[in-house]
């Protein structure tokens, strides 16, 4: 999907003043709301069937605990658990994205219309996000403030396109290698990666709003059948 076949692609690029008045009193999570989200979390962790699991803390993060959430957004709710406490990390870790891809295709929570999107994060990893709420403890790991960032449209579009021209080729090739899908996904991930840790303003860098943009058209998405329809093919026989 290319740049002239959605309409004004940066729509949902919104800056707020306060934080979502259906989710948040002021800068306090609302209980109905905060006991809602532990719910998803309690019940999310059961599907582990990991008895004893130490989990640190549950908390919520993203655009929704910030004040640039727009319609397409979702509630990250993360649990957080040291995966270094297992004996194989790596291993544990693949078990939660596994887990995590089941989970969403089971179910659709959404508090007031917006998804909620469990996650397990490593408690040692460091999270970057400028607005993080533990719904453990009830109060701000890190409160977001409201300082307006401005971003250049047309490097945003320019990379944008650049990315969707690189991916819809790869779409289009009934041939492709699956490892220049991985290859790809990886670039993305980089890009995003690189926007919140380097560039100024995080969630309005360069890199985070191209993310953003590919993910809500929906090439992201499109990417990741590519690949499972990929390996398919390639295990199957005609």
């Amino acid at each position: 999907m290319l740049l002239n076949e959605i309409s004004n692609p940066l729509q949902n690029i919104q800056y707020h003043k306060r934080l979502h008045p259906k989710i948040w009193h002021g800068t306090k999570l609302y209980p109905r709301v905060r006991r809602k989200l532990l719910n998803t979390a309690q019940s999310f962790t059961k599907t582990l069937n990991i008895p004893d699991m130490d989990v640190k803390d549950v908390t919520i993060t993203g655009s929704l605990a910030n004040y640039n959430y727009n319609p397409t957004s979702d509630i990250d709710l993360h649990i957080l658990v040291n995966f270094f406490e297992a004996e194989c990390p790596a291993w544990v870790e693949n078990l939660f994205n596994s887990k995590r891809s089941l989970w969403d295709k089971v179910h659709d929570v959404r508090i007031f219309g917006f998804p909620v999107a469990p996650y397990m994060q490593d408690s040692q990893e460091e999270h970057h996000s400028s607005g993080v709420y533990s719904i453990l403890h009830d109060k701000w790991v890190v409160k977001p403030s409201r300082i307006e960032f401005e971003y250049d449209d047309s490097s945003v579009l320019s990379k944008f396109n650049e990315f969707a021209i690189k991916i819809n080729k790869l779409l289009d090739d009934p041939d492709v290698v699956i490892d220049d899908i991985e290859e790809m996904q990886e670039e993305i991930h980089q890009l995003r990666v690189h926007g919140l840790e380097k560039e100024e303003g995080e969630e309005f860098s360069t890199g985070n709003l191209v993310f953003k943009l590919l993910r809500s058209s929906g090439v992201l998405n499109d990417l990741r059948l590519k690949r499972i329809n990929s390996i398919d093919a390639k295990l199957s026989i005609s």
